[in-house]
């Protein structure tokens, strides 16, 4: 679904960028997250660049969420400075990877 989303947003976070995100996300609602940051994405980032792609991700999304009037993300202060809104497309699929895990493990115990 990112065809029209410019390239700026679709770098890809470097090993030690990857390992915090993956270590913050443990503490951040996944299935909320996923579901905002892939709204944000597609209403805010389609197009030419926008300014603001070295802006921190949870400092957008929050902005994104301020704007909407929606509480924020729970855990979303877990999410690492580092991690800048040109990570966007990156990040926002390894998160479903981490969700699609957690159902994955959460279903089999349940089984």
């Amino acid at each position: 679904p990112f065809e029209q989303i410019s390239d700026t947003y679709k770098q890809v976070m470097s090993r030690g960028q990857m390992i915090k995100f993956s270590n913050g996300m443990r503490r951040i609602d996944l299935d909320c997250f996923v579901c905002e940051v892939l709204e944000l994405i597609l209403l805010n980032l389609r197009g030419d660049a926008v300014p603001g792609e070295e802006m921190s991700l949870g400092e957008y999304i929050e902005w994104h969420l301020d704007n909407k009037g929606h509480e924020p993300v729970p855990g979303l202060d877990a999410l690492p400075s580092e991690v800048q809104l040109k990570h966007v497309i990156n990040a926002w699929r390894t998160s479903v990877e981490l969700c699609d895990n957690y159902h994955d493990k959460r279903d089999a115990a349940n089984a």
